[in-house]
Order: structure tokens, then sequence, then C-alpha cells
């Protein structure tokens, strides 16, 4: 193979030098970044794990609780508060309608 000689000015030289040392710096700034990326996922994956343990037992310990606890009957309304209920409906129709019909007699009236 042959040699071949280049002559360059000081001046291109340095340049040269110059954009070569700010390129290894900016690949060792690149490679420092994806370090910190790999060890931040390394610890994201982890917490996650931790997480799923965590939801499993959590899960688990429910399932247990509901097979523990005593079954219920639905709660039924007491009989005086439907009573109540349905007073408190009529009442209310029944003033709509007194409502209703003083305002047609002051229509009537006007």
């Amino acid at each position: 193979m042959e040699s071949l000689h280049v002559q360059l000015k000081i001046k291109e030289a340095v340049d040269s030098r110059r954009n070569l040392l700010s390129t290894q710096i900016n690949l060792l700034n690149i490679i420092k970044q994806i370090q910190e990326y790999q060890k931040l996922r390394k610890l994201e994956l982890k917490s996650k794990q931790v997480l799923r343990a965590e939801l499993r037992k959590l899960i688990s310990d429910i399932k247990t609780l509901i097979k523990e606890l005593p079954k219920t009957k639905p709660v039924k309304k007491d009989e005086r508060e439907v009573r109540e209920e349905i007073l408190e409906k009529t009442t209310r129709s029944k003033l709509e309608r007194e409502l209703k019909e003083i305002k047609e007699k002051l229509e009537r009236l006007s």
C-alpha cells in the first residue's frame, strides 16, 4: 500500500484537531447519557416487578377477605320509609296541582 502525504496549513490542522476533539467530547457525552438511561431503565424494571408482586399480594388478600367475610342480605327499605316517600310524592303532586290551578285562575282574571 502506498503512503500518501498531504500538507495542511497550521490553521487547518488546528481546526481539524479542534473538530476531532469536539467530536470525541460529544461521543463521550452520548455514552454517558446511554449509561445513565440503562441505569434508570434497570431501576424502572425493578420497581415494576416490586409493584406487580405487591399487587398480586393485595389481590390475594382481597380474595381471602371476601371469602372470610359473612354474606349479607340486601338492605330492604323499612315500611315506614316507603310510606314517607309515597306521602312526600303525593304531597308534592298536590302542591303542584294547586299551584297550577292558581295560575289558571290568574290567567282567567287577566
